[in-house]
């Protein structure tokens, strides 16, 4: 059956990265803000920002590396952890260690952080 000459065609709400179970039931997703980290090394401090905290730690740029002790502040709406990295996690995470090293110390510094 088609629709009485005069109405318009429905449009469904823009929603980004995100599909409802209905388009009438947007209400039901749950918008989670971005994640902003700072870390603090060696009177130094870095900021970054990403939807994961996996992608806010490859954003953040050390030139040379750290091989010292970091504190890394990881904020997510009202939620605010602040952890201390070791220097060891901390060269593998930011300086010129292999891919694997990288992976294995994201992994742990994402599980210590907890968000």
């Amino acid at each position: 059956m088609p629709r009485p000459k005069g109405s318009k065609k429905k449009k469904f709400p823009d929603i980004v990265g995100r599909v409802p179970s209905s388009p009438f039931r947007v209400s039901e997703i749950s918008y989670q803000p971005t994640i902003k980290l700072t870390l603090k090394s060696v009177g130094r401090v870095y900021k970054s920002e990403g939807e994961t905290l996996e992608e806010a730690l490859n954003k953040l740029q050390i030139s040379g590396g750290a091989r010292a002790m970091a504190v890394l502040t990881a904020e997510r709406g009202d939620r605010k952890v602040e952890k201390i990295i070791n220097g060891n996690y901390a060269w593998k995470l930011f300086g010129k260690a292999s891919p694997t090293m990288r992976m294995i110390a994201l992994k742990k510094i994402t599980e210590l952080v907890g968000l």
